[in-house]
């Protein structure tokens, strides 16, 4: 019982990450054409993939959240935004931080401060730094100081990496 309950698991995972696979294809050959307009098929990815996002185990999610930063588009922002706010796992919630991060999206800048002061794991606090030194607005500098009495060390790494950044930035201006 418990071995056929097993197989079922591993079809399905290996059916939704083929699914999640074929979405990134249709994503990327429609981003490819320019990101003004996607194409229906793209439209439709989305679509799916978020509703996989919602229904899967971690291991998707993560995939899913991994691969979309690839693409800077209001949709992609907010399903990253919702992952980094209320996903349960430290790991998605990461690499919702680090694409939030890669897209430079200055509009996530409070999610990413709250993230920095107040998400539990330092995974998710040190990549919050790391985006917020991506974004560099200067709007992050009492969440940053505030980071650099974090009691883990990678925490406070990244907020001394992102101060001295957004600072260097400024000046250089």
């Amino acid at each position: 019982m418990q071995k056929a309950r097993l197989a079922a698991s591993a079809y399905n995972l290996e059916r939704d990450m083929h699914v999640v696979e074929k979405c990134l294809e249709n994503l990327q050959a429609a981003y490819g054409r320019g990101q003004s307009k996607l194409a229906q098929a793209a439209e439709q990815a989305l679509v799916t993939l978020t509703d996989l996002y919602c229904t899967s185990p971690e291991v998707i999610r993560f995939r899913i959240i991994h691969v979309l930063a690839d693409f800077p588009i209001e949709q992609v922002r907010q399903l990253l935004e919702q992952a980094l706010d209320a996903d349960e796992s430290s790991l998605v919630r990461h690499e919702a931080a680090s694409g939030l991060g890669m897209m430079g999206d200055s509009s996530t800048i409070e999610l990413l401060i709250s993230a920095v002061k107040d998400d539990p794991s330092y995974l998710v606090r040190h990549e919050a730094a790391l985006a917020l030194e991506s974004i560099g607005d200067e709007t992050a500098f009492p969440a940053l100081e505030q980071g650099l009495n974090d009691d883990n060390p990678e925490v406070v790494i990244s907020c001394q990496v992102a101060l001295s950044s957004i600072r260097y930035r400024i000046e250089a201006r």
